[in-house]
């Protein structure tokens, strides 16, 4: 496509507005893929929680609560969960089981998945 433009802005403008479009198309692949379930899987919110004492019974309590994707357990008593983003509860949730089976919490922290982990995340689906 060949276009003249009396100024540097309308070209830029015209550019912008191209892209516009070509986003605008995969943003609504990636809606209607996340309506039907096809979108790759969520990325989740990540909690470490050194506990003193832990249990394979406080494992055993954690995996069963609704909002956690996965737990692995570490060589120092210290467990990895990543938990359901859209859980408006799931670190509290979390740390009152550890506390109702007596464990002891030494340290914790979280790690929320960023914009980048997110958007690289959902660009690198193909969408055709």
């Amino acid at each position: 496509m060949l276009a003249a433009f009396d100024t540097p802005q309308a070209l830029k403008d015209a550019v912008i507005k191209e892209k516009e479009s070509k986003v605008a198309k995969v943003l609504k692949k990636i809606k209607e893929e996340d309506e039907k379930g096809e979108i790759i899987e969520r990325e989740g919110r990540k909690i470490s929680i050194f506990i003193i004492n832990l249990t394979d019974k406080i494992i055993e309590e954690i995996k069963e609560l609704p909002m956690v994707m996965e737990i692995k357990k570490h060589h120092s008593n210290r467990i990895t969960i990543k938990i359901d983003e859209g859980s408006e509860n799931g670190v509290n949730t979390t740390i009152r089981t550890i506390l109702d089976n007596n464990g002891i919490i030494k340290s914790i922290s979280t790690k929320d998945p960023s914009l980048e982990d997110v958007f690289i995340k959902v660009t690198s689906k193909k969408v055709e």
